[in-house]
């Protein structure tokens, strides 16, 4: 489904302006930023019920690119369930181990890999890849705050809506709120 904007070219000039790929990207990454409304439909020349209505279609967007990080956190920590811990080690992170970490699993390494490469015990690294997932469950709910602000509806709301424009999101959906 496409939405329209009748855009005013010259005095008199309009014509039917549809929304790009590329413009649905701009608008998943000014949501991923934050953006206000009004900086949106700026940038896009766009009415506040232009760009409310394409939120909905990105804001799906959104929820499927997150649900992939949550599935790719959840299968190691899943594997690692199933592993049996060798060493003993109890020392903090650093800050450079979490970003290598986090690089590792967005990157698909295979756990094995991992546990070798850290050199702690299996639970060690389940634990922080499961605050990894905690933080970015975080993100999430606070992305979709943002963006039923943006629409002046509360959150229940805008998850019907993402509902009744793609029947398929249910599950995902539910998993986010978990």
């Amino acid at each position: 489904m496409n939405f329209f904007k009748v855009v005013n070219l010259s005095n008199s000039e309009t014509c039917l302006k549809k929304w790009t790929d590329h413009e649905d990207s701009i608008l998943e990454e000014e949501l991923n930023n934050y953006k206000n409304l009004e900086e949106i439909c700026i940038k896009h020349n766009r009415s506040n019920d232009d760009i409310k209505k394409r939120i909905i279609k990105v804001s799906i967007n959104i929820i499927k690119n997150d649900n992939k990080k949550l599935d790719i956190y959840l299968n190691y920590i899943n594997i690692l369930n199933n592993l049996n811990s060798i060493n003993n080690i109890n020392k903090r992170w650093t800050e450079n181990e979490e970003k290598q970490l986090l690089n590792s699993i967005n990157n698909n390494i295979d756990i094995s890999i991992i546990i070798k490469n850290y050199n702690r015990p299996n639970s060690d690294i389940q634990n922080r890849i499961t605050k990894l997932l905690n933080i970015l469950k975080e993100k999430n709910e606070k992305k979709m705050k943002y963006i039923a602000s943006l629409l002046n509806i509360n959150i229940n709301d805008l998850y019907e809506k993402i509902k009744n424009y793609d029947k398929n999101i249910d599950n995902i959906l539910e998993f986010n709120m978990i």
